[in-house]
């Protein structure tokens, strides 16, 4: 598990490393990031892709708000959990589907807890599905697949880095595996990863690689509040 911390006070730096070595189990692997100094922390984003991320809100010329976003293009996955002075950000933490909000000081017994969670939610992420495809069966995380075109009669299996392909048989075993994973049926040739949606716009939305996919037209009320439903089941559990 790749992890991110940065804060601009040192001592919630090294309070946060300190408690994620102490309580991260044995058997799962670890590497930890971390900075205190802005220029730093913006380089580090744009070049590391993480799985956890806690974040400071307030810098002096750009927020955690901005930083959160930067962490979500690379890796739409990202659990992000805000460490912070200020509770008035937790209206925007909400559009960048944060999955925690601690403030400071920060209570020792609601971190460990936190993190426990942060854990499970990250194993379950982890849980790879196996595929038929033209090369054979293959393990792929849902959470790399971004999104699924059948054509004629073949599949695309489209991922951030490869593209895999399948035959139409297989289309019932693909789409009921991967409705179990914040996937949206958006248009009769497309199933969608929710997490990269960045926008949803009248005939077509917008994934968070800037690529536009067709919504189905009749369908797009339906798919509108799927995609708001995602949002909330997102957000819940969230809290002071």
């Amino acid at each position: 598990m790749r992890i991110f911390i940065c804060d601009d006070e040192p001592i919630y730096v090294e309070y946060i490393t300190n408690k994620i070595k102490q309580y991260t189990p044995t058997n799962i692997p670890i590497s930890i990031t971390s900075s205190s100094i802005q220029e730093e922390i913006i380089s580090i984003i744009e070049q590391k892709s993480f799985d956890l991320a806690f974040l400071d809100i307030e810098f002096d010329s750009v927020n955690g708000i901005q930083l959160g976003h930067k962490i979500k293009k690379r890796n739409p996955y990202c659990l992000i959990i805000f460490v912070s002075n200020y509770s008035q950000y937790v209206t925007d933490a909400f559009s960048l589907q944060v999955y925690q909000y601690i403030l400071k000081p920060i209570n020792e017994e609601r971190f460990i807890y936190e993190y426990k969670k942060a854990i499970n939610s990250f194993l379950l992420l982890e849980r790879a599905c196996v595929f038929n495809t033209n090369e054979g069966k293959i393990t792929i995380h849902p959470r790399h697949i971004m999104y699924i075109e059948t054509y004629y009669h073949k599949i695309s299996i489209v991922t951030p880095n490869r593209t895999y392909y399948s035959n139409i048989k297989n289309k019932s075993q693909i789409k009921e595996t991967l409705l179990h994973h914040d996937f949206l049926q958006s248009h009769q040739s497309y199933l969608v990863n929710m997490h990269y949606i960045q926008i949803i716009h009248t005939d077509y939305l917008v994934l968070n690689n800037q690529e536009q996919l067709p919504i189905s037209i009749l369908r797009k009320n339906e798919i509108i509040k799927q995609f708001h439903q995602f949002l909330i089941n997102q957000f819940q559990g969230y809290s002071l």
